[in-house]
């Protein structure tokens, strides 16, 4: 992580400890990440390639606020945007010629 933000390959795991808000990577390229349920837990892949795991986000007796510099994505958002990590289609693998 560089001066706040993420790039490709960054990658950070953050435990839910409790329902208060929480506070991700003042990084804006999480607010147009893809957001996925992963078992019970919440991954956000940016467009930048950084990905941050919310341990146990699915888990908690209600949805948490996300806070992303100064905006904030509220828990209820969350659950609407995030769809099954396993859906996902994957990319093809290259194959040498």
């Amino acid at each position: 992580m560089r001066n706040g933000s993420m790039g490709q390959g960054d990658a950070m795991v953050i435990q839910l400890a409790s329902d208060a808000p929480l506070a991700l990577p003042n990084d804006p390229a999480f607010l147009t990440a893809e957001y996925l349920r992963d078992g019970g837990d919440l991954r956000i892949e940016a467009p930048n390639g950084a990905v941050v795991t919310v341990e146990r986000y699915f888990e908690a007796d209600a949805p948490v606020d996300l806070v992303i510099g100064e905006a904030v994505v509220s828990g209820r958002i969350v659950g609407k945007l995030a769809r099954p990590a396993e859906g996902r289609e994957s990319a093809p693998e290259s194959v040498a010629a």
